[in-house]
């Protein structure tokens, strides 16, 4: 088969390489589409030497369509429309012991410590595979992972009806929880980023209010609109944010944002280390969770996507070969701002 293979930094190579073999519990898919995220972008940069192993193909976002399954294997046929959930864990640790599977101790991923989508065939645990209705397109498909992020911060957040929420950040991560939180019994959702372009999709996505922090105060703003009294959640979805000077960080502001007894989901991996003034978060008595991959949540986004409350085409801005995907992260790399999702066509 064909493959973009990582052979070291910032080197993909288009190439032939064996077509795996589906073991047991396993089913071999061949890949129509795959979607590049902002961890393959840092893979690709050798920010992840400590988990990828080189030569390596890339790319945990990805659909298409079973060939052929592996011994034990009863609910996928040949021909089903699929997409997968690229996480892997141990099911020994006290986490997966606890049902938090998301968060075990010995978490992998497709296309990081295993072999992904960037290629025109790869293996996946069938359990780990789901369906996709004829309704969504296989590019489409290709972000339900994505959306599966969405899902699972959206839940953290344990949302109640006429929630305000604030969201910080709104690149792809950050767009993709708006879309979720519109379908809750949310009253009012707040897009907070440093780029107007992305600020233009969030409304176009139906966001109520949008700020710019880079040239208006978010929480000066958000505090005026609430009597003061702040917002009931706040997910953060920034990461590695830029230092505006006179702002604080994100996570420092959603203290800020929240109101008393009210819940920060913390969803970016910065790199940043970021103070917080802990006095006020104990006075608020504030809940402050993590929000990590998913959890049971690829089935909720799919069927969200079957009923076409999502607007992927707003979300995708470039469409690759699989033989151009090199181009494709050195697009991302070059011109981070104008870019939200690359598409990579396989088949």
């Amino acid at each position: 088969m064909k493959a973009a293979v990582l052979k070291n930094d910032m080197q993909i190579v288009f190439e032939e390489v064996p077509t795996p073999d589906p073991g047991p519990g396993h089913v071999l898919i061949r890949v129509s589409w795959a979607s590049v995220c902002g961890t393959d972008l840092h893979i690709f940069m050798g920010e992840f030497k400590n988990r990828v192993a080189y030569p390596r193909i890339l790319g945990h976002e990805f659909s298409g369509v079973i060939e052929s399954v592996g011994p034990g294997v009863k609910h996928l046929q040949p021909g089903d429309r699929v997409t997968a959930d690229p996480i892997v864990w141990c099911n020994e640790c006290p986490a997966c012991l606890n049902g938090q599977n998301n968060v075990c101790r010995n978490l992998k991923l497709l296309g990081i410590e295993y072999d992904g989508g960037f290629a025109q065939y790869t293996v996946a645990l069938a359990d780990k595979v789901f369906k996709v209705p004829d309704s969504i397109t296989m590019r489409d498909a290709a972000l339900a992972e994505l959306y599966s992020l969405g899902v699972h911060s959206v839940r953290k957040a344990m949302i109640e009806p006429g929630d305000r929420v604030v969201i910080l950040g709104a690149g792809r991560l950050g767009l993709a929880v708006l879309e979720v939180l519109k379908q809750s019994a949310v009253s009012w959702v707040c897009a907070v980023d440093v780029l107007d372009s992305r600020l233009e999709i969030a409304t176009k996505m139906g966001a109520d209010l949008t700020i710019n922090a880079a040239s208006e105060d978010p929480v000066e703003t958000v505090l005026s609109r609430t009597d003061g009294l702040g917002v009931d959640r706040v997910i953060e979805c920034v990461g590695t944010y830029v230092e505006i000077e006179g702002r604080q960080g994100p996570v420092q502001q959603a203290v800020q944002l929240a109101r008393s007894g009210g819940r920060i989901v913390v969803m970016g991996l910065g790199s940043q280390f970021t103070p917080v003034f802990w006095k006020d978060a104990v006075f608020k008595e504030l809940q402050i969770v993590g929000s990590r991959v998913t959890l049971g949540d690829f089935p909720r986004a799919i069927q969200l996507m079957d009923m076409g409350r999502f607007h992927p085409d707003l979300l995708v801005s470039e469409v690759f070969e699989l033989e151009n995907l090199g181009e494709a992260f050195h697009l991302l790399e070059d011109k981070p701002d104008e870019i939200l999702k690359v598409m990579v066509k396989i088949e």
